[in-house]
């Protein structure tokens, strides 16, 4: 519902969404592309889905991932290379 009522949405909070998938994550993505703040703590994501979302929501600025599964390395890389 979310991602095709909230095209403009700037900010969303999904804290603690146990039930949050991968390819929902990418719906809201494509649906609200105007997104800069995401909060995905606590959520079973995937690096692959984060880069997903850089490459879908070109405004975003900030991420916050903690206790999802994504990070490490590949992370960093993927970060570092949006960048520039």
């Amino acid at each position: 519902l979310i991602h095709t009522r909230c095209k403009n949405l700037q900010y969303l909070s999904l804290k603690k969404s146990r039930a949050l998938k991968d390819d929902h994550l990418r719906k809201i993505a494509e649906g609200c592309p105007k997104i800069t703040r995401l909060d995905i703590s606590g959520c079973t994501i995937n690096n692959e889905t984060i880069k997903s979302l850089i490459e879908i929501c070109p405004n975003l600025a900030k991420i916050k991932l903690i206790g999802t599964n994504a990070g490490g390395e590949p992370l960093l890389n993927l970060a570092l290379n949006h960048a520039k």
